[in-house]
């Protein structure tokens, strides 16, 4: 197969010999294992985050500083399975000629390569890291034809790594050597570290992660036992204990404000642009004003308001970081006026029935009551001796009041629907009742889809849809066993079928 991950059938099926070597192969197994948890240290979607690295002086050193440690567990992957590969070989009996058929029919290994590098090769190098993985696999096909081994995810470690040995037919370890020593970066590697940091920084302030597990040491692996249990909460998470006493600002609802307006205590305290610069402040102290602009700069920014504001900014970047294949689950919810002016900020893993009414009476009206006071002062002020600017102002001020009752208008009818958010029915559909309070354009597209589905009964499994269309769903559970179970209705089915039956349009999430 040509996949990445393989279910368990599949390898439990495969016929293997009776080894001589076990405990060897048990070795090289627990290496690999080892290196790859420790690529996830770093990734806030894994069970394995540790928190980030804050003992560098820029965002770009920690870039380079990251490509290093990732580059050097690449290798040890790589070695890992040439010495398992090798092993194999040995167990079958394969001599020179079998091992040279296989590299025919699959390609070579990416350390089957000579090692040695011309200061030709170290350029070349250079130019092709710059490429996109697609220009990589057009070259190395150019070179070698269509096999499997560069057409598909076929790669042992890191494609970009082995596809660059493939092209140049130069040995992987020496590749990676030449990456290391040059402090080469792949396309996307800078942005990818500011918005990783600004991420972690939210995850503090809405309380999902703990600030105190910014590291300063690079660990080679997060499990000292391969084979223990692994916990459902990844270590950097914030227990629910320590939320009270706490260094910085942690928003307990789950809601953080986006509005330059600071008129209002309550927006100005909960501001995400003020919260995140205070778990930088606690984070790199005198350093963290460098930190923010340099964050700013890489991301092509005018400053951090812009990129929480802007639905191709930080939305975007999250979207991104929390999807895989067609499955979409972000868990930090910008829900927006119609122009933008004015967002909250929802957090997933907070959500429940009260959100969005809290929204309304917490957040939107006091906002509401400071601009009819402006609009108020405003208005006298014109009827002494108002100008142009003065009228306009006004204006902007009316549009921006009627902007604001809308909002709350439709977070209010939503949340009589009833809206009660279950976890369980997955990102898409618990977001769906929202999806004209999102701004970005192909995430608000799809959840009106989802929602379109959800109205018409095609997700009647889910717990959102049993709480809106209760009637609905429970003349369904006397037909279908599957929903019934699903709602622990069992006792209303009146159908032959005892066996659930496996439901086809599932929204599954990825947390």
């Amino acid at each position: 197969s040509a996949a990445i991950d393989y279910r368990s059938g599949l390898i439990q099926n495969l016929p293997a010999p009776a080894w001589k070597n076990a405990n060897i192969v048990e070795v090289y197994a627990s290496r690999l294992i080892a290196a790859g948890t420790a690529l996830f240290q770093f990734d806030e979607t894994s069970r394995y985050f540790s928190g980030i690295l804050r003992d560098y002086s820029s965002l770009q050193e920690e870039a380079v500083r990251n490509a290093d440690i990732r580059t050097r567990l690449f290798v040890k992957m790589l070695d890992g399975h040439k010495s398992v590969e090798e092993l194999v070989f040995d167990e079958l009996g394969f001599d020179k000629s079998d091992r040279s058929m296989v590299n025919g029919l699959v390609g070579p290994h990416p350390f089957d390569y000579p090692v040695e590098l011309t200061d030709q090769d170290r350029e070349l190098i250079a130019d092709l890291w710059q490429l996109s993985e697609s220009d990589l696999i057009k070259r190395a096909v150019e070179r070698h034809g269509a096999r499997r081994q560069l057409t598909k995810k076929a790669y042992h470690a890191n494609r970009r790594l082995e596809l660059v040995a493939h092209i140049l037919e130069k040995s992987a370890s020496s590749v990676a050597d030449a990456v290391v020593q040059a402090r080469m970066l792949e396309p996307g590697t800078s942005e990818g570290i500011a918005a990783r940091v600004l991420s972690f920084a939210i995850g503090c302030a809405l309380g999902r992660w703990d600030a105190r597990k910014a590291v300063i040491d690079d660990r080679e692996g997060v499990l000292e036992d391969q084979f223990q249990q692994l916990s459902t909460r990844a270590p950097a998470e914030l227990k629910e204990s320590m939320t009270g006493n706490f260094p910085h600002r942690i928003s307990l609802d789950g809601i953080l404000t986006d509005d330059p307006d600071f008129k209002g205590g309550q927006s100005y305290r909960k501001d995400i642009v003020r919260c995140v610069r205070e778990v930088l402040d606690l984070l790199w102290k005198d350093k963290a004003h460098e930190i923010e602009q340099e964050a700013c700069d890489i991301l092509g920014v005018s400053d951090l308001r812009e990129y929480f504001c802007r639905p191709s900014g930080f939305f975007q970047d999250h979207l991104k970081r929390y999807s895989k294949s067609r499955r979409k689950a972000p868990i930090y919810w910008p829900l927006s006026t119609k122009s933008g002016t004015y967002t909250l900020w929802i957090y997933y893993h907070r959500l429940t029935a009260q959100t969005l009414y809290a929204c309304a009476n917490d957040y939107v009206n006091p906002k509401l009551n400071n601009i009819s006071k402006d609009i108020a002062r405003l208005q006298e002020e014109i009827a002494k001796q108002g100008s142009s600017k003065d009228r306009q102002r006004l204006e902007q001020l009316m549009d921006f009041e009627q902007e604001l009752k809308d909002y709350r208008d439709e977070l209010l009818q939503v949340a009589g629907l009833p809206y009660k958010p279950d976890l369980n029915d997955g990102v898409m559909i618990t977001a769906a009742p929202l999806w004209k309070l999102f701004r970005h354009n192909h995430w608000r597209k799809d959840l009106e889809g989802c929602w379109k589905k959800l109205k018409e009964g095609e997700y009647d499994w889910a717990h959102l849809a049993y709480a809106i269309w209760p009637d609905r769903v429970k003349e369904k559970c006397k037909k279908d066993l599957s929903i019934a179970i699903a709602h622990d209705l069992e006792d209303l089915y009146a159908g032959e079928d005892t066996k659930p039956k496996r439901r086809k349009g599932i929204v599954e999430s990825i947390e």
